[in-house]
């Protein structure tokens, strides 16, 4: 069951870089046409038919929603991938409120933008020894332990889901860009035969 979670958050994690880079595939797409783009719209703007000036708006605002539309599905990929919200906040723990024997996090020296790049083994240490583990654990009574691994899967759960529902919208928000893209391609070819 908890095995499971974590394989699907791995494979949304997985699915949510492809998007990422993906993502990246697309947008080079657009900025290899915005020459081209730009010399249909200064044909639309030389020709002075209204028509022509109402296209010439239309795309650029088609453009701009472009630009909008895969700058948020860039930033729903970045947070489903490293979210920062905390899981532990996020679920509802009704009944017991067990320790956090299992969430250990103090690390030393403390993490900065100076030393967030040591590789050097032992440089950062988790404060709690094992032995103090251990002993926290075996003084746990069975009603506590299960609690303990009721929360850890709920806050899984939590993550799991947010991930999914996060890359889902961006895929979405990235078909959506892609067709507004191809609407431009071929507004583009057909400008370029009627002027």
């Amino acid at each position: 069951m908890i095995e499971d979670t974590q394989g699907t958050i791995r494979f949304t994690d997985t699915k949510a870089s492809i998007t990422l880079v993906l993502t990246g595939i697309a947008i080079n797409f657009l900025l290899r046409f915005i020459d081209p783009i730009f010399n249909v719209f200064s044909l639309l703007l030389n020709h002075k038919m209204k028509w022509a000036v109402i296209t010439h708006d239309l795309l650029l605002l088609i453009c701009f929603v472009i630009l909008v539309l895969f700058s948020l599905a860039l930033w729903i990929i970045v947070t489903a991938i490293a979210p920062n919200s905390n899981p532990t906040k996020s679920i509802i723990v009704d009944e017991l409120n067990p320790p956090n024997s299992f969430y250990l996090t103090q690390i030393t020296p403390k993490v900065s933008f100076l030393n967030v790049l040591n590789d050097k083994d032992g440089f950062f240490v988790l404060r709690k020894k094992s032995s103090e583990l251990l002993k926290e654990i075996t003084n746990l009574t069975e009603l506590e332990f299960l609690s303990i691994l009721s929360k850890e899967f709920l806050k899984l759960c939590y993550i799991r889901e947010l991930k999914i529902q996060r890359v889902r919208r961006a895929i979405k928000l990235i078909k959506l860009c892609l067709i507004l893209l191809l609407v431009v391609a071929i507004s583009r070819s057909l400008i370029k035969i009627y002027i």
